[in-house]
Formats: C-alpha cells, structure tokens, sequence
C-alpha cells in the first residue's frame, strides 16, 4: 500500500524559573513520517477503569509508529494511567498523566519493526475524563 499520510510533530521544548529566565528553549524540529494511517480524536470520554483504544492499523501496517495522547481534564478532574504493547509483547505501564498531561511515547520509528505499538489501554482514575490521541502508522 503507498503511503498516503504525512505525520509530522512540530514541538519545542522551554524550561523558563520562577522570574521568567528561559535556561532551556529547544526546537524538536519537524519529524515526518509517510505512512498509511492516521487517526485523530479529540474529547473522547473515557471510562472509570481500563479502556482499550482502538487502532487504525490497516492492510500492511503492523504496528503505529506515530502516537500522542494527552489528558484533556479540567484540574483535579481525574488521571490516566497509559500501557502499550509493544509488538505483541504484552501490555507495560508508561505513564501516569494528570490534567493537561502528554504522552508521546514514540514517533517516526520505522526501521525497527519490534518499536511498533500494537495495542493502547488508557485506564481513567475516575469516569469522564475527556482524552485527546493521535495514532499514525
């Protein structure tokens, strides 16, 4: 299948202190990646408990190569604790996000097929928690 996506992240990281001083401002650059799919949600409302994604991998993908999740909560309103399993290696626990919290546990690894994610379970602290992703391969 030809690619017929382009997914790129365009991402700067700044560490600034308390006064305003910026000691870090780091542009990530842009890096793209040609794929086959790519799936974006906004505000989907997640379930007390363990919610199992689902992928957009079709025809020759095997794996996302592309993933971005982040906790789109008002304060207070509730953690998502984020697992993903690795080519078929069984679920393992990344990371915990709070309100307003992002995850980018991988993009653009293409060369390496045992990088590629093949499942995503989001497990909410509480009911409601709105979620935003984006899942490219």
């Amino acid at each position: 299948m030809a690619a017929n996506a382009t997914n790129t992240l365009q991402a700067t990281i700044i560490s600034a202190d308390a006064n305003g001083a910026i000691s870090i401002n780091r542009g990530l650059g842009n890096p793209a990646l040609a794929g086959n799919v790519a799936d974006m949600t906004i505000n989907q409302i997640l379930s007390n408990g363990a919610n199992v994604m689902s992928l957009p991998i079709t025809g020759t993908v095997t794996g996302l190569q592309n993933v971005y999740i982040k906790n789109n909560a008002a304060g207070g309103g509730g953690t998502i604790t984020v697992a993903v399993n690795v080519n078929g290696a069984g679920l393992v626990t990344i990371g915990l996000l709070q309100p307003g919290g992002i995850c980018i546990p991988i993009w653009n690894i293409v060369a390496v097929i045992a990088s590629q994610i093949t499942a995503i379970t989001l497990t909410a602290s509480v009911a409601n928690i709105p979620v935003e992703y984006f899942f490219g391969g």
